[in-house]
């Protein structure tokens, strides 16, 4: 039997409806044009970690442009790297099987591109994803991939905990994906 929306309960329509009220706007705003599109938080709240970049603003965390090598995971990623192409951020991987995946990540706009990273069938059929940069700061860079068309949403996030080491967090958005997430340690 084919599932095409999960309901959601009242109490947790409720909440999001007190947290709408909280920010002022829509807790998932549309896109830019539509109703709540466009909106921005009166105020920034206290777990908003990282600060959402605006187009042309950009912050030099200290990995950028250094291949990072990752210690064994789940998804066989090998090696990455991000760099600054000027309007947002590239991320680059290679896994064990020597393929390498390219997802592009605008500063404050989506970037359409297509990945066959996570792709579960074999032969791998590449998936239309939008990236985003979600936040950067001296030490951590967000990215924020949309899996085009569907609800998937992964966010990866890069961070340096120690002299010459970084933390990479692969988080989903779905609970039923919830067991993919992993944070990997990488050597710059």
């Amino acid at each position: 039997m084919a599932v095409d929306a999960v309901p959601v309960a009242d109490h947790v329509e409720a909440e999001l409806v007190d947290d709408e009220q909280l920010l002022g706007q829509r807790v998932a705003p549309g896109e830019p044009g539509q109703p709540g599109g466009d909106a921005v938080p009166a105020r920034r709240l206290p777990e908003l970690g990282l600060p959402v970049p605006e187009p042309g603003d950009t912050v030099a965390a200290s990995f950028l442009g250094r291949p990072i090598r990752l210690e064994h995971n789940q998804f066989g990623l090998t090696d990455l790297t991000l760099t600054d192409d000027g309007t947002g951020l590239v991320f680059r991987a290679r896994d064990d099987a020597g393929a390498e995946h390219v997802i592009r990540c605008g500063r404050g706009e989506w970037v359409d591109g297509e990945t066959t990273l996570w792709t579960v069938e074999r032969p791998a059929s590449p998936y239309a994803v939008a990236g985003r940069v979600g936040g950067e700061t001296a030490n951590t860079v967000s990215l924020l991939w949309q899996y085009v068309q569907t609800p998937f949403r992964r966010t990866v996030t890069v961070r340096q905990v120690g002299e010459g080491t970084v933390e990479v967090s692969f988080e989903t958005d779905l609970t039923l994906w919830r067991g993919r997430n992993e944070t990997v340690r990488g050597r710059l």
